[in-house]
């Protein structure tokens, strides 16, 4: 019984608690996210002025195609530790790495990745993995009714994402969301498919750099440790393309 609460009767509060509260509230915990990744993890971008432009063209093309992904901004931050990433904070706020645009072979890549992330922000997945794992804020929420209580988890979401990162699940969603956006424009999803491969390469690459003494560097796949097998989501992802 109780398992059966735990599997089926959290996420589905989580998923209650975090679509219930408002956007002030999930703008501050997205800002005090960043700033804990800022102090931490990331540093100003280093992109040349030009990439930094075709980035950000990229992400006002999500914002043309996708409305309601118009409240959504786009942060660049280098992060050698971090390596090719992209994420979504709370609020609107989608984080994409330097290390991410200089991997990803040309704009339909790259859109690709942002409709991935546009997809957690959208049904706001950081805060409900968070509230999913710790159930602190979850508990608060559910028994007092004081939902902009959860605010005091601004510096969970970092670290909880680092540490064990999205469900199987909610990366499913976030994959399916992009590929649907992609056909929508008329984009193959092979294109989808070619950025996880790209990104499994980058992480063999890297881990091998590991094993021979060439220094720690995360990639997508390491820190996001639950993520499905990526060739499982490639062949889910070319799956859907037929």
């Amino acid at each position: 019984m109780v398992l059966g609460f735990i599997k089926f009767a959290v996420p589905a509060i989580a998923r209650h608690v975090a679509l219930a509260v408002p956007e002030a509230s999930d703008a501050a915990l997205g800002k005090e996210s960043l700033t804990f990744l800022d102090k931490y993890l990331m540093k100003p971008t280093k992109l040349p002025e030009a990439k930094q432009r075709e980035a950000k063209a990229v992400f006002s093309e999500l914002q043309q195609k996708s409305p309601d992904a118009r409240r959504y901004r786009i942060e660049l931050r280098d992060a050698p530790g971090v390596g090719a990433n992209a994420f979504a904070l709370p609020g609107g706020t989608i984080v994409v790495t330097d290390q991410m645009v200089e991997l990803a072979s040309g704009e339909n890549e790259l859109l690709g990745v942002m409709a991935h992330e546009a997809a957690h922000e959208r049904s706001r997945h950081a805060l409900r993995q968070v509230l999913q794992s710790t159930g602190t804020g979850l508990l608060i929420a559910a028994l007092t009714g004081d939902i902009t209580s959860i605010t005091s988890l601004s510096a969970t979401i970092p670290t909880a994402l680092i540490d064990a990162g999205y469900s199987r699940e909610f990366e499913n969603e976030a994959d399916d969301a992009a590929v649907a956006f992609l056909r929508k424009a008329g984009i193959k999803p092979k294109v989808y498919a070619d950025t996880l491969a790209r990104l499994q390469a980058e992480h063999d690459k890297h881990s091998g750099e590991k094993g021979t003494g060439g220094g720690h560097r995360w990639s997508l796949l390491e820190l996001f440790s639950t993520h499905p097998e990526t060739p499982a989501r490639i062949r889910r992802v070319l799956g859907a393309g037929q």
